[in-house]
């Protein structure tokens, strides 16, 4: 992804979710309700279900990371 963001930060949340995550899995920028809409468009509901992480980086755009499942 060439739009993504400029610093990386660790996880914090619970072990549990992190084990989840594929090593080679990315967010995705969301700018606008239809940045949301195309990335949500292309996963299935089991996927959509699951919860999301949003690390807000200020200013700008909602970084939006899910639970990519191996």
């Amino acid at each position: 992804m060439n739009d993504g963001p400029t610093r990386v930060y660790g996880y914090v949340g619970p072990p549990e979710l992190r084990s989840t995550v594929r090593p080679d899995s990315e967010g995705r920028i969301i700018r606008c309700a239809a940045d949301l809409d195309a990335w949500l468009s292309g996963r299935g509901p089991a996927e959509t279900s699951e919860p999301f992480t949003t690390p807000q980086l200020l200013p700008g755009p909602r970084f939006v990371a899910g639970a990519d499942r191996a």
